[in-house]
This record gives C-alpha cells, sequence and structure tokens, in this order.
C-alpha cells in the first residue's frame, strides 16, 4: 500500500523533530488538564447534583487563588439546601478575608428556621470580628434587634451545640 514517510512529504531531520516536540507537548498538556479535570469532577459533580451552580472554571480559579474549595463548595451546597441566596462569590471572599464559611452557612440556615431576621451582611461582619454568631442570633431572637459588637460574646465552643439544639427546638416548635 501507500506509506507515508518523511521522505515523501519532504520533511527535513529538523522537522520530523519540532513535529515530534510538538506532539509529546500537545500530550503533555492533554495529561495535565485530564488531571485537573480528574480533581475537580467529583466536586463539580456533587455541587451539579445538589443544584448549587458552580462551573468548573469556578473550582479551578478557586485552586489557584489558594482558596479552600472543598469547604467552599460544601458550603455552597449547605446554603443552597438551606435555602439561603448567598453566591460562591460572597463565600470565596468571607473565606478569603479570614472568615468562617461552615459556621456563616449554618447559623444563617438556624436563623431562617427560627424566623429571626438576621442580615446576611451583619453575619459576615461578626464572623470577621471574632464574635460568636450563635449568641448574636440569640440575642436577636430574644430582643427583636440586631445587637451591637460589644454584647455579643467572643466565639465560645461550649455554648455551641446547647444553643444549636435550642435553636432547632425554636424552628420545630415555630
Amino acid at each position: 500500500m501507500f506509506q507515508i514517510t518523511s521522505k515523501t512529504l519532504g520533511l527535513s531531520e529538523s522537522s520530523r523533530f519540532m513535529i515530534i516536540a510538538l506532539f509529546i507537548l500537545i500530550s503533555i498538556a492533554f495529561l495535565l488538564n485530564f488531571v485537573l479535570f480528574l480533581k475537580f469532577f467529583r466536586l463539580w459533580l456533587q455541587a451539579k447534583l445538589s443544584g448549587a451552580d458552580i462551573k468548573f472554571s469556578e473550582l479551578m480559579g478557586m485552586w489557584l487563588r489558594t482558596r479552600n474549595v472543598e469547604a467552599i463548595v460544601s458550603s455552597k451546597i449547605t446554603a443552597i439546601q438551606g435555602g439561603l441566596d448567598i453566591t460562591t462569590k460572597e463565600l470565596e471572599s468571607h473565606y478569603l478575608a479570614g472568615g468562617r464559611v461552615k459556621k456563616l452557612v449554618e447559623a444563617l440556615i438556624l436563623a431562617k428556621e427560627a424566623k429571626i431576621d438576621f442580615p446576611k451582611d451583619y453575619a459576615k461582619s461578626v464572623d470577621l470580628a471574632k464574635r460568636d454568631l450563635l449568641d448574636a442570633i440569640e440575642f436577636a431572637n430574644k430582643t427583636g434587634n440586631l445587637p451591637k459588637f460589644e454584647d455579643i460574646k467572643e466565639n465560645s465552643v461550649r455554648r455551641r451545640k446547647d444553643l444549636i439544639e435550642r435553636f432547632k427546638s425554636i424552628a420545630i416548635s415555630v
């Protein structure tokens, strides 16, 4: 049969070398893209199936900007399932500012379930001030007003479980 060789194509030795080098570079680029695809596919699929609108390019961007991708994606999924209207960019910027995205989402869902008016921006500022979000929600529930920062206790882990149980019982009874 007809056989194509470098002589029939009229390629010199240096042209053949360039074609082989180009093929190797394209193969390496394809392999890197495939590895990145596998790295984020599970998170992307999890977000897609749970209704959180997170693009594949956003996942790669967060990873390149050295964010905790898994924490942001799981918080976004929790927020969507809890009925919150919060964007991925908001969660990412809160994380970048030093906030605790999981606790923020948890507190906002808790306030929503207990029918407490607790604005998202206020909750972010309370969290960034390293104050106890659950204490702020409890204060807002008792008084009907948002607390001043001086009135909110610093984060306390021991009270956390007690407050969560108390607010869950409030949300169930309402």
